[in-house]
């Protein structure tokens, strides 16, 4: 069968194999993978997205993959959206809960903190 004018789409959930799949079957028609993974376009979350090895990017023309900054479209959304965010974060874990009360104290003040914070951004934008 000739391949030089056929596209291929190979679609399933989540962690199913896509990859290795496409991986396997360029090899084999010496062809190349347009990524389509929503996740995969960003430059920063090679981990979370099971992004293809460079080993497996170097023998395999890949096309789509980790070419948008995720700091870039957070600062475009925020400032189109003009979405209130602080950078801070604070993890509670459910040792820190005592009949549904925050009984770890420096917890209690890092979370009123990251609000009282939060409020003070929002009132600021309010000003502009």
């Amino acid at each position: 069968m000739d391949y030089t004018s056929k596209i291929i789409l190979i679609a399933g959930p989540t962690a199913s194999g896509k990859s290795k799949i496409a991986i396997n079957l360029a090899k084999k028609i010496n062809g190349e993978i347009v990524n389509a993974d929503s996740m995969q376009v960003y430059k920063q979350l090679k981990i979370l997205t099971s992004r293809p090895s460079k080993k497996d990017q170097k023998n395999i023309k890949h096309h789509s993959i980790g070419f948008v900054d995720v700091q870039t479209v957070i600062t475009q959304l925020l400032s189109y959206f003009r979405v209130i965010t602080n950078p801070k974060a604070v993890y509670l874990t459910t040792e820190i809960f005592t009949d549904n009360q925050i009984s770890d104290e420096d917890a209690k003040n890092r979370l009123k903190e990251m609000v009282d914070e939060t409020l003070e951004l929002a009132s600021k934008l309010k000003k502009e």
